[in-house]
């Protein structure tokens, strides 16, 4: 298992703040998101906008099936408090990054970090932490575009909100964050000698890992990811 601590602060704030930028202060719920989502797909009369916070997704990704109902939904939500209750933000935080999905039968940032750029999470930049959390919506048809060496345009489209956002909240400097939104195109974050290809099974060999939480780094709001 990856742990959380051991990634760069840039590559932990670019997930945040492109899933749930209020996940250090609910408590396993976005009350705004939820209702911003419910008004947009009632507006588009479609499933527009999602508004699952950090939590809920893990929630899904380890306890639940893909199936898309009601009834899961609100599995969803009573998971998502539970977990909140018994789990730190850092353990939430740690276990979200192993389990989520970054394109076809890829899942987790230590796989994830070994078919897109061939190095391990924890060396992982902020550009790379950026790409990769924008794959999220997406990532299988993210993963079909890459393949013929572009980027979706959709997938420019939160490259470019990450980034800014990442801007607005100080995580990143300013003309950093401009040079990322001008020049969005496949070469910028794949150089001919990284282009994403297919896994090794020799780099999926699980690492031996402390299965407790020895220095949280998650104790408030603005003290939080600071390692």
């Amino acid at each position: 298992m990856v742990r959380a601590k051991d990634l760069a602060y840039e590559v932990k704030w670019a997930f945040i703040l492109a899933e749930d930028a209020s996940f250090l202060s609910h408590e396993g719920l976005d009350w705004f998101e939820i209702k911003e989502s419910f008004k947009k797909n009632i507006k588009e009369g479609k499933y527009a906008r999602g508004g699952s916070t950090i939590t809920q997704q893990l929630a899904k990704n380890m306890f639940l099936s893909r199936e898309k109902s009601l009834l899961r939904k609100i599995k969803e939500v009573v998971i998502a408090q539970r977990l909140e209750e018994t789990w730190s933000k850092e353990q939430i935080f740690q276990a979200y990054l192993n389990v989520i999905e970054f394109g076809d039968n890829i899942y987790g940032i230590k796989e994830a970090a070994h078919h897109y750029f061939q190095k391990p999470p924890q060396q992982l930049n902020a550009l790379e932490g950026i790409f990769l959390a924008s794959l999220l919506p997406s990532p299988v048809r993210f993963q079909k575009s890459l393949e013929e060496k572009e980027i979706h345009k959709r997938q420019k489209n939160l490259i470019a909100t990450i980034a800014k956002r990442m801007r607005r909240f100080k995580k990143l400097d300013s003309d950093y964050v401009d040079t990322i939104v001008e020049n969005l195109e496949y070469k910028i974050f794949f150089p001919e000698h990284i282009a994403p290809e297919p896994l090794e099974i020799d780099d999926l060999e699980p690492e031996n890992s402390d299965k407790g939480i020895q220095e949280p780094y998650f104790v408030g709001e603005n003290q939080a990811l600071n390692n």
